[in-house]
């Protein structure tokens, strides 16, 4: 279940990353004393994003992890 969440956030963030530098070019025409690549914001925001991921997959696969199999199996 955290490879999976850790996996999908992968994938996001890169996509994200990748549209965003996409964008940066148009941006910066469109602002006012922008730069172009803002490296902090490029690197924390992902890192946050990716972090909150994985707490937010984190917490149902620990729940899951302490459910007895048999209670779960004759529950369904």
């Amino acid at each position: 279940m955290l490879a999976r969440a850790t996996a999908l956030g992968l994938a996001g963030c890169l996509l994200g990353l990748g549209i965003s530098v996409l964008i940066s070019r148009v941006m910066k025409s469109m602002l006012y004393h922008v730069a172009r690549f803002d490296w902090a914001t490029m690197v924390l925001v992902p890192l946050i994003l990716l972090s909150a991921a994985l707490i937010a997959a984190y917490w149902p696969a620990h729940r899951a992890t302490q459910v007895d199999p048999m209670v779960a199996l004759r529950y369904e």
